[in-house]
């Protein structure tokens, strides 16, 4: 008889605690008092001003630390440093702030790790390293980090700091080239609005959010601020050639504020939708990005090394990434692993994730939607618009034989072949909008559309779901390569984009009655620097992850805040009074949004479980073997502390990168709950993809969010406010 041994799996992650011995530290408040973003700004530019001199700021306290073996400023040099911030940054210049020093200092972990990331963010020890230089483009590898509180107990909190890294695929131009070379520069809001964009000098990455009138006009005002003299020698040259060009106003990271900038100090950041101007295809600009694990773990190592010389010099010292070795409590993964959790499809079958397709076969959908519920054999009607000129004759027969495997009989009422040829963009629209039109008027349950330019999905798509047909959209290069892969992908999409319900969960969640998945999309006015709008969804799921109905807020709204009248549409009393209520929110809560939920909870008598699920600036988990690092198993989970941890939900090939694993936060104003519990609903939720054979990184209530806020935001929104089928798959 052969033992089994049990490996022990090593798992690290991207957080460094940190040691800190310093007592160069003072602390003071300002008068009148100022809010947490003013704070960071005077903060930040305080830091700037005077050198070995770090100041944080947190609850109305600017703490200040000095690196070892130096002094701490004289009030006379604060004084000086404060005025001459003040003179410098117009919102400041007209404030006198006095200063009132505190004699007792409390420096918790927390300002300890504020401390390191100031540090890191003045100095700014981490180079861009490029890796690939190209005509038009240039992809580099660039440092990420953001500070850490780690909970090791109930009694200890750590300070740490994360380190990762990121791809960037930057433009090998100036934002005044791509803007020139657009076909639509007469209408620069359309083409500069919401861009990436990264500024020349300092390498920081931001978006444009608004244009701020012509450079000529603005040219004197912005001379005299241009204290960095590579800015204001791009300034300078713009005004010379190019005096007519926007200025554009830009916001970087965790900052509200706008910097108005000429386009010569700043080149695009190459995505997936401006790629296409530029004739690059993104497709393989990704696969450049990749970063092997060899490479990572190099990388990783180097900045590690850059940030210890940096904050050496202000008494902290780097240890070990927290790893299950050191602090086993901390890392846990599924008991069940979570490919292994049952589903149920109709007729009681269950089967597990992999096996979908065996249980559509054998049980039939879940739940049929009303519209097809009194058939034997349902029959969904389809018409075709292809635009592009490739043979469908087998994928369709396929398409129906998938179909009638899982109990559905399709009926094709047209079938379209409709080219496109030397068409201006104005009478392409209005053809595109004349066919799709003709197809709508026979009343098809779907249109499937074969696609060949992915510029006129847009179109497609709106007029489609405003008359509440669905679509189902494939690529004439995918039926070129993976046709009959597809179809076990598309199909259980199509039936759920009808109301149906391929499936759900064998055994239901306990954590709550309801799960809600709370969008609420902000966006600036093209033209109004610092105003914006909002648009707010919820999308409603049951105990075992059915999906029950959405409902859409039709008013855009100015302004941080969310009226209680619309909340109070989001949470109706007649469903969810005396419920547990898991609410997750894409994103973190914002202004009141947390205060109003609860006051409308209260109201219906609903204990509310508050989820913040973060999907970016997330440290990486690994497994560690023999000194080498890999690809995190699916489920593996960091607990940073009781409310807050770090959750692989997807399995990544190695050849395409690592896994980018979420961050879940139970807001403390809410009912509390075990992170435990939270993390497994988590994960179980991602296996409720119907539009895929696959899991999704998302659980599904937040699944396609990002979707329905891109087309809320720009006027697409199906009829009606709500509905019972998952347009968004």
């Amino acid at each position: 008889m052969t033992e089994n041994l049990l490996i022990k799996k090593n798992y690290l992650s991207e957080i460094l605690p940190l040691k800190f011995n310093n007592d160069n530290i003072t602390a003071f408040q300002l008068n009148p008092p100022i809010d947490q973003e003013i704070g960071n700004r005077v903060s930040y530019h305080l830091s700037r001003q005077l050198q070995d001199v770090i100041i944080v700021y947190r609850k109305g306290i600017f703490y200040a630390l000095s690196s070892i073996n130096k002094f701490l400023p004289t009030p006379e040099v604060w004084r000086r440093a404060l005025d001459q911030v003040c003179s410098e940054i117009e919102d400041f210049d007209h404030i006198y702030w006095n200063f009132h020093w505190l004699e007792h200092i409390t420096i918790n972990s927390q300002i300890q790790s504020d401390f390191a990331y100031q540090t890191l963010k003045i100095c700014r020890p981490f180079k861009p390293v490029r890796v690939s230089n190209h005509q038009k483009y240039i992809i580099e590898r660039n440092a990420q980090f953001w500070s850490e509180v780690v909970e090791i107990n109930p009694n200890q909190k750590i300070p740490a700091f994360s380190l990762s890294i990121k791809s960037n695929v930057i433009a090998n131009s100036t934002l005044v080239q791509f803007f020139e070379s657009h076909n639509g520069n007469n209408e620069p809001e359309k083409i500069l609005i919401d861009l990436e964009v990264q500024n020349l000098h300092g390498g920081d990455i931001g978006i444009i959010k608004s244009l701020a009138g012509k450079v000529a006009d603005n040219a004197p005002g912005l001379l005299a601020k241009a204290t960095n003299p590579k800015s204001r020698e791009a300034l300078e040259k713009s005004i010379k050639n190019y005096p007519n060009h926007p200025l554009v106003a830009v916001q970087f990271k965790n900052n509200k504020r706008q910097y108005h900038y000429s386009m010569l100090a700043l080149r695009p950041v190459i995505t997936a939708k401006n790629s296409s101007q530029l004739g690059l295809d993104f497709g393989k600009i990704l696969k450049e990005t990749k970063i092997n694990n060899l490479e990572r773990k190099n990388l990783l190592i180097e900045y590690k090394t850059q940030a210890n010389n940096i904050l050496g010099k202000y008494g902290f010292t780097i240890s070990k990434s927290i790893n299950n070795e050191s602090q086993p409590n901390l890392f846990f993964t599924p008991k069940i692993p979570i490919e292994d959790v049952k589903l149920l499809f109709g007729n009681n079958v269950t089967k597990i994730h992999k096996d979908i397709s065996k249980g559509l076969k054998e049980g039939g959908v879940y739940q049929y939607h009303s519209q097809f519920n009194n058939q034997v054999k349902p029959v969904i009607k389809i018409s075709v618009l292809k635009m592009a000129e490739i043979k469908i004759t087998s994928f369709l027969k396929s398409l129906e034989r998938y179909c009638n495997n899982y109990k559905f009989r399709l009926e094709f009422i047209k079938k379209e072949l409709f080219v496109i040829e030397n068409l201006s963009p104005a009478k392409l629209n209005v053809k595109i909008e004349e066919k799709v039109n003709e197809l709508i008027a026979d009343s098809p349950d779907l249109v499937l559309v074969i696609l060949k330019d992915e510029n006129l999905y847009d179109q497609i798509y709106s007029q489609l779901l405003k008359s509440k047909i669905a679509s189902q959209f494939i690529k004439e290069k995918t039926l070129n390569t993976e046709a009959n892969y597809i179809l076990g992908q598309i199909v259980p999409g199509i039936l759920a984009k009808l109301g149906n319900l391929p499936f759900v969960l064998a055994k239901p969640l306990t954590i709550a009655d309801y799960i809600i998945g709370l969008d609420i999309s902000r966006f600036n006015k093209k033209k109004v620097s610092g105003s914006l709008n909002t648009c707010a969804s919820i999308r409603v799921y049951g105990q075992k992850g059915e999906f029950l109905g959405y409902h859409l807020e039709s008013d855009f709204l100015e302004g941080e805040e969310i009226p209680s009248t619309i909340l109070d549409k989001l949470l109706p009393q007649n469903l969810f009074t005396n419920k547990t209520i898991l609410i997750y929110r894409d994103g973190l809560f914002r202004g009141q949004e947390v205060t109003y939920l609860l006051a409308r909870g209260e109201a219906i008598n609903s204990q509310l479980i508050l989820v913040e699920c973060r999907k970016s600036g997330n440290p990486r988990l690994y497994e560690s073997q023999n000194n080498n690092i890999s690809a995190p198993p699916l489920g593996l989970t960091l607990k940073i502390s009781s409310r807050d941890a770090i959750v692989v939900t997807t399995s990544v090939r190695e050849n395409i990168g690592l896994a980018r694993p979420l961050r879940l936060k139970i807001r403390s104003e809410g009912k509390q709950v075990a992170m435990e519990d939270v993390v497994d609903t988590t994960l179980k939720l991602t296996l409720l993809h119907h539009g895929a054979l696959k899991t999704t990184r998302l659980p599904m209530p937040l699944y396609g969010a990002d979707k329905m806020a891109y087309l809320r935001l720009r006027g697409v929104n199906p009829q009606g406010l709500g509905g019972d089928r998952q347009f968004w798959l």
